[in-house]
């Protein structure tokens, strides 16, 4: 399981006017107040950067196909989070978002959000619906990750952090770039 900052940077620097651009504009600096941008806003703009840092086999996403996130239950990124990725490119795709209402629904996305308001049965039942296809899986609560998932969001002294668990995502097919691994602190 690896840990990493959310401010983090890389070599595909982002969007002017992103709310990953303006928390990772101040790195190397020590700002006179601290950076206020909206949870949902930077969890958005982490998760379009953990999109472009992965690899699914090519059955899995063909060319020019939307890479479509899947956003379990209800959708808490509200306007300036969806702002973040709806629409955004990521080579020849482009990202579209969908709120599943049913957990056996999650097998029909290439990314599954489950929000930290989705009740842990649902949680694992969206999971076991995932089983062992191709679909990068993103969390927000402690438990995540021991319940199946692949990336974690995790608050600690007012940071978002992120928790990986690689070798889950290899047995699934996903190849996780070494940039954004590199990026990640061992526990």
């Amino acid at each position: 399981m690896l840990f990493a900052v959310a401010t983090f940077a890389s070599a595909q620097d982002p969007a002017p006017g992103s709310a990953l651009a303006a928390a990772t504009s101040s790195i190397g600096t020590r700002p006179s107040s601290p950076l206020q941008v909206p949870e949902y806003e930077l969890k958005a703009a982490m998760m379009l950067r953990f999109i472009r840092f992965t690899t699914w086999p090519t059955a899995a996403l063909k060319a020019k196909q939307n890479i479509v996130v899947g956003i379990l239950e209800t959708d808490p990124l509200g306007k300036g989070g969806r702002a973040e990725l709806a629409g955004k490119k990521v080579g020849s795709h482009r990202v579209t978002i969908k709120v599943i209402t049913r957990p056996q629904d999650a097998k029909g996305v290439h990314v599954l959000f489950v929000p930290r308001t989705v009740k842990a049965a649902r949680r694992d039942a969206a999971l076991k619906s995932v089983g062992r296809q191709p679909i990068l899986t993103i969390g927000e609560e402690k438990g995540f990750l021991a319940a199946g998932g692949m990336f974690n969001f995790v608050l600690r002294s007012r940071k978002v952090r992120f928790q990986i668990d690689s070798k889950r995502a290899q047995g699934r097919g996903l190849k996780i770039s070494t940039k954004l691994l590199k990026l990640a602190n061992k526990k």
